[in-house]
């Protein structure tokens, strides 16, 4: 696992950030996670400072829940992926889910209406990025995402998902309030 975090910025740029260490004498599980997810975006209103804050405790999610193994669908022959909704409550504003991408498929460029966080738990996928500019969409960028790592997109980020052929990609997908999963 190579744990490299990236965040796209305003101009649809891929930069990398460190990722600190979190201490936990305990695994890290999900409800924990999903109550400091809830805290910290009462508390930061920036969305990179958000992003950043979340961005350890979601890849230690990944690191230390080896369950999220066992919540994986076949990809649908159909679309090229799958996905499962992990956590649903009413009034939570966050969704959570695994998707798993067939060798070689890939998404139409699109955004989520919100922030959104990927942590790819295996395989590797390619995203490109693109700003869009009246009816214009101009490429400015891509970023390859390898097991263990994270990346960042904030609310106006549009990305184009492209998964290698050679094997699946599966990651652990977070959207912020009102966003939507799905491709």
């Amino acid at each position: 696992m190579s744990n490299r975090c990236w965040f796209v910025n305003a101009q649809g740029q891929c930069q990398s950030l460190g990722i600190p260490k979190l201490d936990r004498a305990h695994p890290y599980r999900l409800h924990r996670f999903l109550t400091e997810l809830e805290d910290l975006s009462c508390q930061l209103h920036d969305e990179p400072a958000l992003l950043q804050a979340l961005a350890p405790r979601f890849l230690a999610l990944i690191q230390g829940s080896p369950w999220l193994g066992s919540v994986l669908t076949p990809p649908d022959p159909q679309v090229g992926w799958s996905a499962v909704l992990l956590y649903d409550e009413p009034d939570y504003p966050f969704t959570l889910q695994t998707v798993v991408w067939a060798p070689g498929q890939g998404s139409p460029v699109h955004g989520h209406g919100t922030w959104a966080m990927v942590a790819l738990m295996a395989g590797q996928q390619e995203h490109r990025f693109w700003q869009q500019a009246a009816d214009q969409l101009t490429p400015t960028g891509t970023c390859t995402l390898a097991a263990g790592d994270v990346l960042l997109m904030s609310s106006t980020t549009c990305h184009q998902v492209n998964v290698s052929p050679g094997s699946p990609a599966i990651s652990l997908n977070l959207y912020g309030p009102g966003g939507v999963g799905g491709y």
